[in-house]
């Protein structure tokens, strides 16, 4: 986690150039857990009781997360520890760098896949046998 959140910052920051990355971070990191969380409930749902996961859930998943990372990162001081410390995933700047990218990818094809198979539920005819 910190390793993401380290690349993420710097993505932010040097790239992205924003004038707030702790924040923005925070968001994204927020936002992407979020999607994994939702996307595993929603697919659990939608195949064992063929229901859809309410927005009102989603959403409050989403400010939940959100407000841990907040006091993880932000209030407990962790942030400058964490940019300091320079985090690295098996000791490689590189492969911290390809599985943030590939993390950010994943999570995003996970929720677009739910959102056809979403549309593949919605579009099934259910027919009682009387």
């Amino acid at each position: 986690m910190k390793a993401l959140y380290y690349n993420y910052y710097l993505f932010y920051k040097k790239i992205w150039k924003d004038n707030d990355a702790s924040f923005t971070t925070r968001l994204s990191l927020s936002f992407l857990e979020s999607l994994f969380i939702n996307g595993v409930f929603q697919i659990l749902l939608a195949y064992f009781f063929c229901k859809k996961l309410p927005l009102s859930i989603k959403l409050g998943i989403a400010l939940a997360l959100l407000l841990i990372n907040t006091y993880i990162i932000f209030t407990s001081r962790n942030e400058k520890k964490i940019i300091n410390s320079n985090p690295e995933i098996l000791n490689s700047s590189f492969f911290s760098r390809v599985f943030a990218i590939l993390f950010f990818l994943y999570l995003h094809q996970h929720y677009f896949g739910y959102l056809i198979m979403q549309t593949m539920l919605s579009q099934t005819v259910i027919i009682k046998v009387a």
